[in-house]
């Protein structure tokens, strides 16, 4: 008699149908255009690589040999995002470089586009030319990418780097719908320097990856993550994805990986335009898609190959022409 009373009691108790709801959900968000391709702006990656631009929930991999110019790469797409969008804003989490150092790479690429070449470390220690750039790069940037460097705006003291990136991240977010504008693309540079206590770093990146995924569906936007590669994949050739440090976590994380492949014999003549090309090693809507890129390490400059002699954008060109117009005058 107990077991058909609790059976009776806990029938009651169920009210919901959990499968009730189909695929409601779905047909709201498609009808809504959800998952419209976002492009990025940078016509032959949207073009030739994604389809169209990145997806709404996904989490891409950026991964590359040391020097192939990862963080540069990632700077470039996300300001050229920033642009390319009103209501587009990114948080930049990077555990290698301070705040400034970073504002000074995008600042050194944007004056490299207008000819007066200065590099990062000549913006930092404010060599002829710098002022203009800097306010070149606040009318553009300032208020829509946000980069938080090693001692600005990562608080590690109370925990691990990963608790540090959600818990600015959620107020990014915080703020963004308190003014209306939905959440912000989020860039982790790099993955392996991201830390969660008392884990090995194979098992922290499974992990990581977990959370990051998290972020980008339960706020229905797009991570980038940098990954370093491992040794085997520095020696040869081959930039596949496996190719990261940690790659066995680091597959089924993502929903796409792109490579950066520098030109071996650019590289081995120490030129300092550099030719790069960039693959899809995981989630392949174009059939043998990839695009190529030139380099500048120097000012931390990436150009498309089709657009030689152009480095910035309309717009990037069309402000800073105004700006240098007025210092003239």
């Amino acid at each position: 008699m107990a077991e058909e009373v609790t059976a009776v009691h806990t029938a009651k108790e169920i009210k919901k149908n959990p499968w009730a709801s189909g695929v409601q959900g779905l047909v709201k968000k498609v009808q809504g255009n959800n998952y419209k391709p976002i492009p990025t702006g940078i016509s032959s990656l949207d073009d030739k690589v994604l389809g169209g631009g990145f997806i709404s929930q996904q989490l891409v991999g950026i991964s590359g040999k040391p020097g192939a110019g990862k963080t540069a790469f990632g700077q470039w797409l996300t300001e050229s995002m920033a642009l390319n969008r009103k209501d587009f804003s990114a948080v930049y989490f990077c555990f290698e470089m301070s705040q400034e150092q970073l504002q000074a790479r995008s600042i050194s690429r944007l004056l490299h586009g207008v000819g007066k070449d200065l590099t990062p470390l000549e913006v930092l220690q404010g060599k002829d030319g710098w002022a203009q750039g800097a306010e070149l790069y606040s009318k553009l940037y300032a208020d829509k990418v946000l980069y938080l460097g090693m001692g600005s705006g990562l608080d590690t003291s109370k925990g691990t780097s990963l608790e540090a990136i959600e818990a600015k991240f959620a107020e990014c977010v915080r703020y963004n719908h308190s003014i209306g504008r939905p959440a912000p693309f989020f860039v982790v540079d790099y993955l392996q320097i991201v830390k969660i206590k008392g884990m090995a770093e194979i098992e922290a990146i499974g992990e990581i990856m977990a959370h990051l995924k998290g972020l980008a569906v339960k706020y229905n936007t797009v991570g980038l993550v940098i990954i370093a590669n491992n040794r085997e994949a520095n020696k040869g050739n081959e930039n596949n994805m496996f190719s990261g440090r940690g790659s066995s976590s680091i597959e089924y994380g993502l929903d796409c990986m792109l490579a950066l492949s520098p030109n071996d014999d650019d590289v081995k003549s120490k030129l300092k335009n550099r030719r790069i090309t960039l693959s899809v090693t995981k989630g392949r809507w174009i059939e043998n898609a990839e695009a190529s890129f030139i380099f500048n390490g120097a000012s931390m400059s990436y150009v498309e190959v089709d657009k030689i002699g152009r480095v910035l954008n309309n717009k990037e060109q069309r402000i800073a022409n105004d700006l240098w117009r007025m210092d003239e005058g």
